[in-house]
């Protein structure tokens, strides 16, 4: 018997279902991303700022957030009888501080962006429309 043969067909082996186990990782990350809720937390992050920096002081903006709430609802519900308004607060945070606005819906951290005017911005919530509130800052 050739022993050495044999080795190598086990090294072969092993190193074509390590490349495989792999290759099914890597695919499922791609399209939990893809279709997760990474991509909404960046669009919806990026079109809250985008409006924000867009706006004149006294304006009050509204966005459509239903493919939000349905995704948030699959990822960080706990009570699928929780209302759009309690997702909505639980899922968008405003650091006036920083100046950020932050969206997760999946529970892990979330996607944070920037805004750079210098208003006074307030989030309230609707049913599945999330309020902008647009006012000049009030100096202390």
């Amino acid at each position: 018997m050739n022993k050495r043969g044999e080795m190598i067909g086990l090294e072969t082996l092993l190193f074509f279902l390590l490349n495989l186990a792999f290759m099914v990782v890597l695919m499922i990350f791609i399209l939990n991303s893809s279709y997760g809720a990474l991509v909404y937390e960046q669009t919806y992050a990026k079109q809250i700022v985008l409006l924000i920096d867009g706006a004149k002081t006294n304006t009050d903006l509204g966005i459509d957030m239903t493919n939000a709430i349905e995704v948030a609802r699959k990822y960080i519900s706990t009570n699928k009888a929780e209302t759009s308004d309690e997702i909505l607060k639980r899922a968008i945070i405003i650091d006036k501080e920083k100046g950020t606005i932050t969206v997760s819906l999946s529970g892990r951290g979330g996607y944070s962006y920037k805004y750079f005017s210098g208003y006074d911005v307030n989030l309230e919530t609707a049913g599945v429309i999330l309020k902008i509130n647009v006012r000049e800052k009030e100096n202390a």
